[in-house]
């Protein structure tokens, strides 16, 4: 009985050996398998990292270049603007000297015609670019001969002479303004004997008074007259203009 006692108590103690053993063997076989997750998770984990620092390597070069540009942006700006300023002071320089010139043929004019009602039909004011002296033809020519230069207009243009002379810049267009709406013949025939008158002044200007060749031209100018209003007086244009090249080279300087 007593052998039969400890051969049940082994059994026992065998069985729970055994049950503990399995027990070891599952919990092991778990720990394997988290073993195995975590190693895989690892790995993602390393493969993510590589490819985050990827990009994070290309967000940080794109970032190096964003700010060169952005720095060779605002460079680009601040020369456009000091551009820009510098084109503004040249062109109110522009103005000024316009405003300048139109007072000084305005005074010439005056010391000549101061005595003679007449001047009062001589205009002078600034238009885009230039400063305009409009002279009526009765004034200009002799009553007698409109090709011939009367003895105020070639007092006239001694006057201006002396304009060219203290501005070396000051170019002069003698123009005759020609109204578009007449008939192509009439339009044709009216160019060319304007375009004879305009010479005449021009030579006048080059040989009596020594202006020198580049700085007076002459031509003939087609405008337009607004329907409803009075025929265009037949006059002559004196058109002052300054040098534009100081604000042409500011403008492609932008």
């Amino acid at each position: 009985m007593a052998l039969e006692a400890a051969h049940n108590h082994l059994e026992t103690v065998n069985i729970r050996q055994y049950k503990t053993i399995d027990t070891l063997r599952a919990e092991w076989q778990r720990q394997t398998d988290i073993a195995d997750r975590l190693m895989q998770d690892t790995a993602r984990l390393r493969a993510l990292l590589r490819e985050n620092r990827t990009e994070l390597e290309k967000v940080q070069t794109y970032l190096s270049s964003s700010k060169k540009e952005l720095n060779e942006r605002i460079r680009e700006l601040q020369r456009r603007d000091t551009a820009i300023q510098t084109c503004q002071r040249i062109s109110q320089s522009y103005a000024d000297s316009l405003k300048i010139l139109q007072e000084e043929a305005e005074f010439l004019l005056g010391l000549l015609l101061e005595d003679d009602s007449s001047y009062r039909e001589v205009v002078v004011e600034i238009r885009p670019n230039e400063v305009v002296i409009d002279v009526p033809e009765t004034f200009f020519f002799t009553p007698n001969n409109r090709n011939f230069i009367s003895g105020k207009g070639k007092e006239m243009l001694k006057l201006l002479s002396e304009i060219h002379q203290k501005y070396p810049s000051v170019r002069m267009d003698i123009v005759a303004p020609v109204r578009s709406e007449l008939s192509h013949n009439a339009l044709k025939e009216t160019m060319e004997r304007e375009s004879v008158r305009t010479a005449a002044i021009s030579r006048s200007m080059l040989t009596d008074h020594q202006v020198s060749a580049g700085q007076i031209r002459n031509g003939v100018r087609v405008i337009s007259t607004p329907s409803g209003t009075a025929a265009q007086r037949s006059s002559i244009w004196l058109c002052l203009s300054l040098d534009t090249t100081p604000i042409l080279n500011a403008v492609k300087n932008l």
